[in-house]
């Protein structure tokens, strides 16, 4: 089973829309959709399962305005490819190495594998 996949996938649609979008986080910088797995389902009568996936916008340590409008822009063209498959979380943030936690939201997607 190939859990990446479909999570590419995912990153390349976005990125079609206008997001920087990937699932590797080392190779994304701000602002920017990162794309990653949270669990995996597996449906034991068909095959295959759901990949539940997140969506991370993630802006650079803005100012509250500045950060807040840039997310809801991203939101928007994110809200393009996907709907949501639960409350999208706008108080999440992405923690880096050096402690700066990073503005952003959370997009809940499900994908069939």
């Amino acid at each position: 089973m190939d859990i990446l996949a479909p999570l590419d996938d995912l990153a390349a649609q976005l990125t079609a829309v206008g997001l920087i979008a990937g699932t590797d986080p080392t190779k994304l910088n701000p602002p920017c959709a990162w794309v990653h797995c949270e669990t995996w389902e597996p449906n034991t009568l068909t095959g295959g399962g759901t990949i539940h996936a997140q969506i991370d916008l993630t802006v650079p340590s803005w100012k509250l305005p500045r950060a807040m409008a840039e997310l809801s822009r991203m939101l928007g063209l994110a809200l393009q490819v996907v709907t949501p498959d639960g409350p999208v979380q706008l108080d999440t943030g992405i923690e880096l190495q050096d402690k700066t936690i990073l503005p952003g939201f959370r997009i809940p997607v499900d994908l069939d594998t």
